[in-house]
């Protein structure tokens, strides 16, 4: 179904991560999405203080842009926004008849976000997931002027995970009402302050209402009256959008985001399953290194040594990155330099617009879930998989990593089973290996679609230009050498002088790791496939990134 969208002003300019859950939650359900260029702001603010002649401009370049035959239908996101078009339009246009016509016909166009879901679309269930407490201001606009009152209750009561708390007065003003807050701030002030008792009255972590007016004016009252210790916790204020656009996140060991430290400690002590899931990665990886590091003549000089190299390193990163760099590129490698974490993720992005790529498969990288690259792609519409086994678990089940190296720890066979029955139709047992051969098996027609390839790298060779991928799944490789694209991320504080130095950071490293003497795979390239070579990606892109990097180095 084809939809024009109409963000409004404050999610355009202020919150347009507001307007990109929205989009996402549409798209979700079918709908392809267009918003004309040539639009601007409504002019309710023109027009709640009587200027409606003036305001006449604005009005006509908003109904030029959406009353058009392609767009019959329009998602506002707005509410009041919404109520200006469609209310107040018709009162600005009463003595041009053919404005006016247009104007009305615009009307019947138009449907408020929730509204559009529910009544028009026919869901109550968008499959969002949110672990959380939450309440509803019911805005003045939405509820009372534009008449939606039951979709964003009903879609709210749907969210998997989300508990409900109904504040008293829940449809009073929150005393924003446009010019009307700078005209009486006094009285304003007293009722937003009104509305935010009630709000913390409700003890609820979440905030939530379908007009971003009224959310920007509650968000800065909760803040002021937090600085002044009228409030002791922190409350989230969200539009109902990012609500809907939530996937969830399954309680990690070592963070959730969502969740206070109190409370992530509290619910990992009370958590059985985790502690015994870290008590047998500890025995696991620790009592075999502790065995092969008996077994290893000098290991303690080796680690002295590897300790001389990093800090060499450190102390001489400009030098090392520039002869990374350097001869990184004579091999054929493309380099990006990303100072920040945006930078690396602008770099990206900029490359799959070169080659208008929309498909990519990744291997295990820490430096991507630092920068957040999935949520990056996916909001602007890239399709990403993750190809390692533990991240395409978490990937499927929305949830984050726990565990450096066994980064889906906080799941257990029975759950990750459940997970591929729900997302991915398997029928198998909780069996590992069957849930292996399944996930390899619908992964390989990933590999041989996909167009980019994205993976990290665990040691940068600055003599060679060369770059390593350290793994225990085959997955690595396939992502190196099927797509046509390659992307690296590379950090600079992976970099190693020489391949001696490199044979000493892999003397070390699977055995600290993974208690084993060596890794299943390990890959030292050295560019892109060369002439006459069958196999191997064509274009490899390399991003170094500091994000932070230089900054503690040098303290």
């Amino acid at each position: 179904m084809k939809i024009a969208f109409f963000p409004g002003c404050m999610v355009d300019m202020m919150y347009p991560e507001i307007g990109i859950a929205a989009v996402n939650v549409l798209e979700r359900l079918g709908c392809e999405i267009e918003m004309p260029e040539k639009i601007v702001c409504c002019g309710q603010g023109l027009i709640n203080s009587g200027y409606r002649e003036e305001n006449k401009a604005a009005a006509r370049m908003i109904v030029e842009a959406y009353d058009t035959p392609e767009y019959e239908t329009i998602v506002s996101l707005t509410g009041s926004c919404m109520n200006a078009i469609v209310n107040d339009y018709p009162l600005v246009f009463k003595d041009e008849p053919e404005w006016l016509e247009r104007a009305a016909r615009l009307k019947t166009k138009f449907f408020e976000f929730t509204d559009f879901i529910v009544n028009e679309l026919g869901v109550t269930d968008v499959g969002a997931v949110f672990n959380d407490t939450v309440t509803y201001h019911k805005s003045c606009h939405v509820t009372r002027l534009l008449g939606v009152k039951e979709p964003p209750l009903k879609l709210l009561e749907n969210v998997k995970g989300l508990e409900y708390i109904e504040m008293a007065h829940a449809d009073r003003c929150c005393g924003f009402g446009g010019t009307f807050s700078f005209k009486q701030p006094v009285i304003a002030g007293e009722v937003v302050y009104e509305k935010c008792q009630t709000i913390i009255d409700t003890g609820a972590n979440v905030i939530c209402g379908a007009d971003v007016p009224c959310l920007m004016n509650i968000k800065g009252a909760l803040g002021r009256m937090r600085a002044d210790g009228r409030l002791d916790r922190d409350i989230r204020v969200m539009h109902i959008a990012q609500i809907l656009d939530s996937r969830g996140y399954a309680m990690s060991i070592l963070y959730d985001t969502d969740k206070s430290l109190k409370e992530r400690v509290a619910a990992s002590l009370d958590d059985d399953f985790k502690h015994n899931a870290i008590k047998t990665a500890q025995e696991v990886f620790y009592v075999g290194r502790g065995k092969l590091v008996a077994e290893m003549e000098g290991w303690e000089d080796l680690r002295r040594h590897a300790v001389e190299v990093r800090n060499h390193v450190t102390e001489n990163l400009d030098y090392y990155v520039k002869k990374f760099a350097t001869n990184a590129e004579a091999n054929g490698y493309i380099m990006h330099y990303a100072p920040s974490g945006d930078d690396a993720l602008w770099e990206v992005l900029d490359i799959f617009e070169e080659h208008g790529a929309s498909y990519a498969v990744k291997s295990k990288s820490m430096m991507t879930e630092e920068v957040g690259l999935n949520e990056v792609l996916e909001e602007t519409g890239i399709k990403i998989t993750e190809t390692d086994c533990a991240e395409n678990i978490l990937q499927t089940a929305g949830s984050k990593p726990s565990h450096i190296v066994v980064p889906a720890l906080h799941f257990d066979r029975e759950a990750i089973a459940d997970i591929y029955r729900k997302k991915r139709g398997y029928e198998g047992t909780t069996v590992p290996e069957e849930i292996t051969h399944y996930l390899r098996k619908i992964l390989r027609h990933e590999f041989m679609e996909a167009e980019v390839g994205i993976r990290g790298c665990n040691f940068a060779v600055a003599e060679t230009g060369s770059v390593t991928l350290v793994t225990n799944e085959g997955n690595g490789r396939m992502v190196d050498t099927f797509p046509k694209i390659q992307i690296v991320f590379v950090g600079i504080d992976r970099i190693v002088p020489d391949l001696e130095s490199l044979d000493t950071m892999m003397a070390l490293l699977p055995r600290s790791a993974v208690g084993a003497k060596m890794t299943a795979y390990f890959s030292l390239d050295s560019g892109p496939a060369g002439p006459g070579e069958i196999d191997g990606p064509e274009e490899v892109h390399i991003i170094l990134m500091d994000n932070g990097r230089h900054t503690l180095a040098n303290t």
